[in-house]
């Protein structure tokens, strides 16, 4: 923490949920970044998935941290649900394992639920890349679980927050229940969405109303193995799946993926060639992406909700 600055105290538990020590530093700055908040944490939390040699190096070298392993199902999900149960404060945060917070993280998401409305805060997530490549469009940062163009830019209501990098209500998470296992990640898998149905879930529950709070951030590592086509493909055919399973767990839950292709995505288009045109060459791979990753997302979508 920075000379003269003061710390304040809430009743906050924050989460970080993990699997692998191949992760380790990151792990490890995820906790720093959440020790060195503003707004103080009541507790810190490592839910450490199926992995008991993980969850023991966790109790060893991490000083001022609750581990836990995984009671529920293996995956994210089952993690954060682990979290749910045990969070002691009145307010949960999650923050991705590969992700460190802006000093002022809990202390600005916090101030949301001054509102009684307010059950879900989510930040912005800002890429921190290892090798970003040229072709790679913004409109796709969901693809690496960052924000993206087309969201807003102001503190707005959304239909769900980012899971890795959001705070909730608990009273609020616990009365709704328990984040679905047919969705969330799995280790290595590619799937998604489980804190869009959390989200939808929660709004229609309790009626109460979720933020997006773009004036403060985590970063997210996006690691060299990542940015490549065939990852950005597969992250795409991932999601399209994820969604066929989404579209049938909540009643019309895709308006926001709606608006985001028939606007965000063409207009992310015709900028990408405008700006080839005007010289940069890559904004025809850009625009290619824009293409390759809706066509990809699509046809996994379309093929999953037939089988389903």
């Amino acid at each position: 923490m920075a000379e003269g600055q003061t710390q304040m105290e809430f009743d906050v538990s924050a989460v970080v949920c993990c699997y692998t020590d191949d992760r380790w530093q990151m792990i490890c700055d995820a906790i720093d970044s959440l020790q060195n908040q503003t707004l103080a944490p009541l507790e810190i939390m490592i839910v450490v998935d199926y992995n008991p040699a993980l969850a023991e190096r966790c109790r060893n070298e991490l000083i001022g941290v609750r581990v836990l392993e995984n009671e529920h199902e293996k995956g994210l999900s089952g993690g954060k649900n682990t979290a749910l149960d045990h969070a002691k404060g009145s307010f949960v945060a999650f923050l991705d394992d590969d992700g460190a917070a802006e000093p002022r993280w809990i202390e600005r998401l916090r101030a949301h639920f001054e509102n009684e409305s307010v059950v879900s805060v989510g930040s912005r997530v800002d890429p921190l890349w290892s090798n970003k490549p040229s072709w790679f469009p913004e409109e796709f940062g969901w693809v690496f679980g960052c924000s993206y163009r087309g969201q807003p830019t102001t503190s707005a209501e959304v239909r769900n927050t980012f899971g890795g990098a959001s705070m909730f209500r608990l009273s609020a998470a616990r009365e709704v229940g328990s984040f679905s296992s047919d969705l969330g990640r799995k280790a290595t898998g590619l799937g998604g969405g489980e804190e869009t149905e959390y989200s939808i879930r929660l709004a229609r529950i309790t009626g109460g109303t979720l933020i997006y709070e773009p004036d403060t951030w985590i970063d997210h590592h996006v690691p060299a193995s990542r940015a490549n086509w065939r990852y950005f493909t597969r992250r795409c055919w991932g999601e399209g799946a994820s969604k066929a399973v989404l579209s049938d767990m909540a009643e019309d839950s895709l308006g926001t993926e709606r608006s985001y292709v028939v606007s965000t995505l063409p207009r992310g288009i015709l900028r990408h060639l405008g700006a080839a045109l005007r010289g940069d060459v890559a904004g025809v791979g850009r625009a290619a992406a824009i293409v390759v990753g809706t066509g990809a997302t699509g046809a996994a979508y379309a093929i999953g909700h037939f089988r389903r």
